[in-house]
């Protein structure tokens, strides 16, 4: 008897499926192939099975050795390629946000007075000036807290670094409430085009109930609005290219609500959005999600998919409008007969090279990987603008699988894994379980764009037979 095939099989509305692990393919397939695959042990010998085989497909899973195929460019990396420094400009904030990470909730420090000073700043500059001779272009942010209560730290940041550097090209970007555009602020934004995200969650009575201010005055969402559509007015231009959005969803409110007043609204309409869940890493409590919140979302989803057939033409959402995008990019490039088997020494697809992505540097000087990493972290402080590089911690974190080998290399999901250093880090050390508590949620997610995936590309191909 032959070994198992590594295949994962999968279902959507109109065909039938099987990744094929080993050469990174989807497989349509027949409902009787299908069928026939579930029970490969009895059926390896059929007709249709046997020309799947003949094709280079159903090989079995193979014993690997874990190694991120960048771990031996990582002294090249990080002492001639960095091109991204990410600046805590301040711990402190002038709002409250009952979810944000330094509210207490969370194994995190929380809001305080710290703030960088601009030695500690230049010296970030410098390092990444200095470890950036291979990178054509450089992207520094800046970050907090609210970054917008340093104002005159980020003029001479920028200022410092548009005349120490020559001949790359310079990105900027920021997160920030929008509760500080002063017209001296959208001025500087708008000559150094730096790309602006804000914090947005919806409608008055939603953003409102999660994001006031510290000391419990005012109207945070008025106030923004006011500033949004002064700036727009001023500079729209700017503000339709460099300005997105990203809203956080508690999971208790409506889903529709939401949506709704980002559709709807004339302020937006160029404008592209980031949503997610309130986020349940570190956190010390489980977030919830209503029953009514998950259906909302599921009918406006069903909503988006007639749209997208044709058969409802009015329907629009900002939440929603790249998801087709994201959908078809997930396997952008990807041919059959590409890759014939995994490769011997491999590791899984989920973490970014640590510190080579962006390096957080907080307001003392501590390196991290990005700024979604606890700054209590032991596991995930990969440095310092005083130490340097830890790179033996560097390295460790880049081969995360080390602590899964044998589940992750079991996993149909490998090629696409999700893992972050965020889900495995217990701030002393990363922890096997909680990577393998995120395991499930992971695969399901994965087989979910496979799907939407497949569904989509069914659907062109039947729009181009009709077209023809």
């Amino acid at each position: 008897m032959s070994e198992k095939p590594f295949i994962h099989l999968f279902k959507t509305s109109i065909g039938f499926y099987f990744f094929d692990v080993n050469t990174d393919s989807i497989i349509k397939v027949s409902k009787e192939t299908y069928d026939k695959l579930k029970n490969y042990s009895e059926n390896e010998n059929d007709e249709n099975v046997k020309r799947l085989k003949d094709r280079g497909l159903l090989r079995p899973n193979k014993e690997r050795i874990v190694k991120h195929p960048e771990t031996d460019y990582l002294t090249y990396y990080f002492e001639t390629n960095l091109n991204s420094l990410l600046l805590q400009v301040t711990q402190n904030c002038n709002q409250r946000c009952s979810y944000c990470t330094y509210s207490g909730g969370y194994n995190n420090r929380v809001h305080c007075n710290k703030k960088m000073s601009f030695e500690t700043a230049k010296k970030g500059i410098d390092m990444i000036l200095q470890h950036s001779k291979d990178s054509e272009e450089l992207y520094l942010g800046f970050y907090g807290g609210e970054p917008l209560l340093e104002k005159k730290l980020i003029e001479r940041c920028i200022e410092y670094i548009e005349n120490n550097v020559e001949g790359k090209k310079i990105h900027y970007n920021m997160t920030t409430n929008a509760t500080l555009l002063t017209d001296d602020v959208m001025e500087l934004l708008v000559n150094h085009k730096v790309a602006l995200l804000v914090s947005l969650d919806g409608p008055s009575d939603i953003h409102n109930r999660n994001r006031g201010f510290a000391n419990g005055e005012g109207d945070p969402h008025s106030i923004i609005i006011k500033n949004l559509k002064r700036f727009k007015q001023k500079y729209s231009g700017y503000f339709n290219e460099y300005v997105s959005f990203n809203t956080v969803f508690n999971g208790m409110d409506s889903y529709t609500s939401i949506d709704s007043y980002f559709t709807d609204n004339d302020l937006f309409q160029e404008n592209t959005f980031m949503s997610t869940l309130i986020s349940d890493n570190y956190s010390k409590k489980e977030n919830e999600i209503s029953d009514t919140f998950i259906e909302e979302g599921k009918y406006a989803s069903f909503l988006q998919w007639l749209a997208y057939l044709g058969r409802l033409k009015d329907f629009k959402s900002k939440i929603l409008e790249t998801r087709f995008e994201r959908i078809n990019t997930l396997r952008k490039d990807k041919q059959y007969g590409d890759q014939i088997e995994l490769p011997y020494c491999s590791h899984h697809n989920g973490n970014c090279i640590p510190g080579m992505h962006k390096i957080f540097m907080n307001v003392t000087g501590d390196f991290y990987p990005c700024e979604k990493v606890s700054e209590c972290s032991k596991a995930c402080k990969i440095g310092s603008i005083d130490s340097g590089f830890d790179m033996n911690k560097i390295q460790k974190l880049l081969n995360i699988e080390l602590l899964t080998k044998q589940e992750c290399h079991e996993c149909w999901a490998y090629e696409y894994c999700m893992m972050c250093l965020l889900e495995a880090d217990d701030i002393e050390q990363l922890s096997k379980k909680r990577i393998l508590e995120r395991c499930q949620d992971i695969r399901s997610e994965i087989e979910s764009m496979f799907k939407d995936y497949c569904l989509c590309r069914e659907l062109e191909e039947r729009k181009k037979q009709v077209m023809m």
